[in-house]
């Protein structure tokens, strides 16, 4: 009751096969050659907006060395070899080394399979004839022939005069060992050894010796240009050997033989890549979903074949180097790769990758680069980006389709000369395609997993079922359960599975708490000068009421209420000469939905 006292209120509140490259022949343009410092000089690669490639290149053009090589007679050339042969392997430990961006995709090494071997043998049109004439090494091996070449109107004692290109088999990125001979092969009249990173001066009498005090109408430069790591298109790139013929227009020279494609005509300037001992007989190759043939750390290494370009290797077990690996599958035709009724293959020896570069540089007689062409292998198909870059030149790039070429703006032929044939196995892998979770309008459910198909265990060109996620967390319900587990037609493909939104009715309810103040039952409200009473103190919760139904068989998922909430006590306030019949009211701490209202009443 309200009597005399105070009152008071508190208020609380997410590779087609990739073919050897053929040797791209490359003729001297029409008109003056553009002569060049003799230092170090840098060359700004710009791309025009026509080529295919975009971006700035950059790459150091540098004087080559002139080695003023005399000719020497045959019972010196062991002594000229080993020497040769000892300063290229010194040569090559310093240069050959590729840098990171070239290394092979891969890993780790593959291993042979274990009923599996790979042999070696040259080519079926070698040079037996020229071959017969050229060196050993020192642990008796034969250099390899990789180039021979008549010389255009230099007769050698009434008999046409021809140039044998030769390698080391163990070191053959070092030094090139050139003959003289005639079409006779009959002797050798002079033997040059060519180290790596220089140039040899050559001129040919009609004895087959040397002239004395040549000009330069009468040489024919030999130029070793060195394996090398240079700056291109803003990476580090590796490219091999190659080896540069130089000759005045009265001197030309024209293919007898060669490890690919040539053609027959007369050069004055004349570049080969020369022949590697690091090539692929099985090249594991990435294709990402763009078409694009990447680079792939996940992958095994290449299976490496001991041999050089050019060469024929048979490789048995093919099917045995078909790998299952997780996330991909083999693209390639099944049955496509043996080329034997036994399940082996048989193909040529290339040391062209996709993926990797390759370099033809062409010099002026005085040691300094007139022309340097890049080749970049793109494809398995053997398509090219070639970039022509000349010392202080603004450069161009262009793209160039198998065994095709196109005419660079100064006039010079960019050529594909890569031929079909069959050259290593290209083992090409492919994403797995995924399970794409969609909504009824096919739109991908946000923050839905999208698994990738798993590998069929037994066989590289297939997926094995694999199951749709469970987004029921997600309120998310598929429609159709067939589709609860997916077994890929296409491996490749993605494939989209219908979800529908759980169906939600929410409603709410509300309980309130009210605190009344009135006088005590003996004191007649009505009474004139009594004190105001205290307002009504109203507190209200809500409640909220959700059902969810499964949109697929309309079965009620869950029907929840929020949970229990609490009311404030209220402090009852004081009235001069009255005193409560309670100094608070209310706050009931465990008020839930079927609580019902409540008015308490203080006097």
């Amino acid at each position: 009751m309200y009597k005399s006292g105070k009152l008071w209120v508190t208020a609380l509140v997410s590779t087609a096969i990739l073919g050897g490259m053929t040797t791209i022949a490359h003729a001297d343009p029409q008109g003056e050659i553009k002569s060049q410092p003799s230092q170090d000089q840098q060359a700004t690669v710009t791309t025009s907006a026509s080529q295919s490639m975009t971006g700035t290149k950059s790459v150091t053009l540098s004087q080559h060395s002139v080695q003023n090589a005399q000719s020497q007679p045959a019972q010196d050339i062991t002594k000229a070899n080993d020497q040769g042969q000892s300063n290229a392997a010194a040569h090559q430990q310093e240069q050959v080394t590729p840098s990171t961006s070239a290394e092979p995709r891969t890993a780790a090494k593959t291993e042979e399979q274990a009923n599996s071997m790979v042999t070696v043998s040259n080519p079926a049109d070698y040079p037996q004839a020229a071959a017969a004439l050229v060196d050993k090494n020192s642990q008796g091996q034969p250099y390899y022939v990789f180039q021979v070449v008549k010389l255009n109107n230099k007769m050698i004692n009434d008999h046409q005069g021809v140039m044998i290109c030769a390698v080391d088999p163990n070191t053959p990125q070092g030094t090139v060992y050139v003959y003289i001979t005639t079409d006779q092969y009959r002797r050798i009249y002079q033997t040059i050894a060519v180290l790596s990173g220089r140039s040899a001066r050559i001129s040919v009498g009609s004895n087959g010796l040397a002239l004395k005090n040549p000009t330069n109408n009468q040489i024919y430069l030999v130029s070793n240009t060195a394996p090398q790591t240079m700056n291109f298109n803003n990476q580090r790139i590796h490219v091999p050997a190659s080896l540069a013929i130089k000759s005045s227009s009265a001197l030309t020279v024209s293919p007898i033989y060669g490890l690919d494609n040539q053609q027959n005509i007369k050069y004055t300037n004349k570049v080969d890549i020369t022949p590697d001992n690091t090539s692929s007989s099985i090249q594991y190759i990435y294709r990402d979903k763009n078409g694009n043939y990447i680079n792939n750390s996940n992958f095994p290494a290449n299976v490496p074949v001991n041999g050089l370009m050019g060469q024929q290797f048979t490789i048995t077990n093919v099917n045995g180097y078909k790998q299952v690996l997780k996330g991909y599958y083999l693209a390639n035709h099944q049955g496509s790769l043996a080329n034997n009724a036994d399940g082996s293959y048989t193909g040529s020896i290339s040391q062209f990758e996709v993926g990797k570069y390759y370099q033809k540089t062409l010099y002026n007689y005085n040691g300094s680069i007139y022309q340097q062409l890049i080749y970049h292998v793109i494809d398995p198909d053997a398509t090219m980006d070639i970039t022509m870059l000349e010392p202080g030149e603004a450069t161009e790039t262009l793209r160039v389709a198998a065994r095709n070429f196109k005419t660079f703006k100064n006039g010079a032929l960019a050529r594909n000369s890569f031929i079909k044939g069959n050259y290593s196995i290209q083992l090409i892998y492919a994403d797995m395609g995924h399970i794409i979770p969609v909504d009824e309008n096919g739109q991908p459910i946000p923050d839905a997993p999208q698994p990738i198909y798993n590998n069929d265990s037994n066989d590289p060109h297939k997926a094995a079922p694999t199951a749709s996620p469970n987004l029921e967390d997600q309120s998310w319900y598929l429609q159709d359960q067939s589709q609860a587990t997916i077994d890929p037609v296409n491996p490749g493909a993605d494939t989209k599975v219908v979800y529908l939104k759980a169906i939600t009715h929410t409603s709410t309810k509300k309980v309130t708490q009210t605190v009344h103040y009135q006088f005590a039952d003996d004191i007649n409200p009505d009474q004139p000068g009594l004190p105001q009473l205290p307002a009504d103190k109203p507190q209200t919760v809500d409640f909220t009421n959700t059902i969810r139904i499964n949109p697929v068989t309309n079965q009620v998922i869950s029907d929840t209420w929020t949970g229990p909430q609490q009311f404030t006590a209220e402090t009852t306030p004081e009235i001069d000469g009255f005193y409560p019949d309670v100094q608070s009211a209310g706050g009931n701490t465990n008020v839930t939905y079927e609580t019902p209202d409540v008015t308490y009443v203080v006097k």
